[in-house]
């Protein structure tokens, strides 16, 4: 819903659609004509008609239980790869990576990658990048700054600075970052 929304005009719809349909099973079963009246406003139908067919499939396969697996998620309609990583990570505390444009680019110059970062070996190089890093070491998540200080177009502060560090740690190719070892 917040696809280029700002979210003081989300909440309203999100509230709606909550209310309407407060499970998968809910949405599941309401009629695809239903699901469209109530995300009209918002644009994007195509979102809604695959969150549609995502909730019957998740209601058929699962019982109305959410999988906790990146690559079954991606199978879902309109979940790629960002959007399962993220879903498997954050709700079910999973460690797969989440590439955004902005942690690309920081990657792509951390790692050297040579290959522009929004070509298909690009993203092939910074998706195993990612992928090794958050499964590297382990690590307890930091606590989010106080107040919304530290945020990074979106981003916590404290992330980017704990894949810095990771990197550095698991990579050991910036000797002059050595210091960041020490901080956490």
């Amino acid at each position: 819903m917040l696809q280029q929304t700002q979210v003081k005009t989300v909440v309203p719809y999100y509230e709606r659609w909550m209310k309407t349909f407060p499970t998968v099973k809910k949405l599941s079963g309401a009629s695809l004509s239903r699901v469209l009246k109530l995300w009209e406003g918002l644009g994007y139908y195509s979102r809604a008609r695959n969150l549609h067919r995502a909730a019957k499939m998740i209601d058929r396969r699962w019982n109305g239980k959410l999988p906790d697996s990146r690559e079954v998620l991606e199978s879902l309609p309109g979940i790629g790869r960002y959007t399962a990583g993220a879903i498997a990570s954050i709700a079910f505390n999973k460690p797969e990576p989440v590439l955004d444009g902005n942690v690309m680019r920081v990657l792509s110059r951390l790692f050297a990658v040579k290959e522009p970062v929004d070509g298909p070996l690009g993203k092939k190089k910074l998706w195993a990048i990612a992928t090794k890093l958050v499964g590297a070491t382990p690590s307890p998540q930091p606590s989010p700054p106080k107040g919304g200080e530290g945020r990074v177009r979106g981003l916590e502060f404290c992330s980017i600075f704990l894949l810095i560090q990771k990197a550095a740690k698991f990579f050991q190719i910036f000797p002059s970052l050595a210091f960041l070892s020490r901080v956490a």
